[in-house]
């Protein structure tokens, strides 16, 4: 028995058929949802990623998914053409994808912004210099469009979502999205965001889209 059902969600999916593409859009689309999956890669046409959103039309999510296999070059290596490449393929299409969708989600006052990420953003990995920060890239500039970037897959992060800075145990402060005061998911707005950690899988993933 399905318990829950997208029916009716429009999913815009970037590259689609890499590294998790094919998982994504098997279990979106087993959920009911509308998925709209684009294979190609942003890297070269600054102008394919707003191109992508307009052929779309209305999306409910978009779900920024970008992979590039990472180089293993010793960090006092790394070449001006590696740091061009991967920020090209991992961090320049993200601004541009948000920036084509955001107009359409603000008039409709609904929509998510769905970021593959990686923890690689948060504690780095030998010998990948270049791809680890392209990720902490996304954890920075996610935070301008209020998204939240999450550890090794992604959270959700809905439109308009408040941080607020808790005390953890030990002293540490951590971070929360909490969706502001207004209509109900039955209103026609999705819930607020799921952390998503590295065992999650993709069909709780898209769990958080109820």
């Amino acid at each position: 028995m399905t318990l829950l059902t997208l029916d009716g969600k429009r999913v815009l999916l970037t590259q689609s058929n890499d590294f998790m593409g094919p998982a994504l859009v098997e279990v979106f689309r087993n959920l009911g949802a509308e998925v709209i999956a684009d294979p190609r890669a942003l890297d070269r046409d600054p102008e394919l990623p707003g191109a992508i959103v307009r052929a779309a039309g209305r999306v409910d999510v978009l779900l920024v998914h970008l992979a590039l296999l990472a180089p293993s070059t010793p960090a006092g290596e790394i070449s001006d053409a590696e740091w061009r490449k991967v920020f090209a393929h991992l961090v320049d299409p993200m601004p541009r994808l948000v920036s084509a969708v955001l107009p359409q989600m603000f008039e409709r006052k609904s929509g998510r912004i769905l970021l593959m990420g990686s923890a690689a953003a948060l504690r780095g990995q030998k010998r990948t210099g270049s791809y680890s920060a392209a990720r902490g890239a996304h954890a920075i500039a996610s935070h301008h469009v209020r998204a939240c970037a999450g550890q090794s897959a992604c959270r959700g992060a809905g439109l308009g979502c408040r941080h607020s800075r808790r005390r953890r145990a030990g002293g540490r402060r951590g971070t929360r999205c909490r969706q502001p005061a207004g209509p109900s998911a039955s209103a026609g707005r999705l819930p607020p965001p799921l952390r998503l950690t590295a065992a999650t899988t993709p069909q709780r993933h898209a769990g958080n889209l109820r």
